[in-house]
């Protein structure tokens, strides 16, 4: 492995890949979650977490994830060449730098469920989500903050017929492909954790279980968790049970 080869084991290598694969973002910036908590304490439980498939169907929005719709030209052939096969690996779990929520945002992730808004790190997410015991584990998680852009710029990057800058050995073109949007999304702050899958490995095939849409991973939930916001329209009553279920799954942190 390429920490063996240093004379480190993955394990002890882990921290450095984490750092490695933030981008545009300090490792220790807080960020922020809404999630329901039924599908929250399902994932502590079975120490996993969700994510979901990065495709325009699945998130409403045509903007995401162009690489499944752009086809490029062989220089050589005048061929077509896509990248959906390898754009279709790609799932994402959406934070956001903004400590406040906007409005809305309560009612539009909660679906009409009790939520809670979760807040943790980059660092912090990596490290969870990294295992040391998949050999390549540094090339399969990342996360990001989004690049905001004009609509001419966004168009202009998917439209350059040089595909190869979505291409390379540590698989993080690819993963920058879903860092970016239009600029009227600004507003979300959006920081982004992306896991790529290689569906040919054995770790993938032991570890990762896939339904429609989601992919979900081993995840270590201990020391990710930094605070927990019960959603404030549930009223004081809402949180003794939050801090008794998370209590019980182990998770261990100031809950408001």
């Amino acid at each position: 492995m390429a920490g063996e080869s240093q004379g480190l084991t993955n394990g002890q290598m882990l921290p450095l890949y984490a750092e490695r694969n933030i981008f545009g973002i300090p490792p220790d910036t807080p960020i922020f979650r809404i999630v329901e908590t039924s599908r929250l304490f399902e994932d502590i439980r079975d120490m996993r977490l969700s994510h979901t498939a990065v495709s325009p169907k699945k998130w409403q929005d045509p903007n995401e994830n162009p690489l499944l719709r752009v086809r490029y030209k062989d220089s050589v052939t005048g061929d077509d060449i896509s990248l959906a096969s390898l754009a279709n690996d790609l799932y994402g779990v959406c934070w956001s730098r903004s400590p406040k929520p906007a409005s809305g945002m309560w009612s539009y992730y909660s679906h009409g469920n009790l939520a809670v808004r979760l807040q943790t790190t980059p660092r912090k997410l990596l490290e969870g989500a990294m295992d040391a015991g998949n050999p390549f584990f540094m090339l399969q998680h990342f996360v990001g903050e989004m690049k905001y852009v004009s609509s001419l710029e966004f168009d202009e990057f998917f439209q350059d017929q040089d595909y190869s800058k979505h291409l390379d050995s540590l698989g993080q073109g690819l993963t920058l492909s879903t860092m970016r949007l239009p600029l009227h999304y600004s507003s979300e702050e959006e920081v982004r954790l992306v896991l790529s899958v290689d569906r040919n490995q054995d770790w993938t095939h032991r570890n990762v279980t896939f339904k429609v849409d989601y992919a979900s991973i081993p995840f270590n939930w201990a020391n990710v968790i930094d605070s927990v916001v019960v959603d404030p329209d549930r009223g004081p009553g809402a949180i003794p049970p939050a801090i008794a279920e998370l209590a019980a799954l182990g998770i261990n942190c100031p809950v408001i």
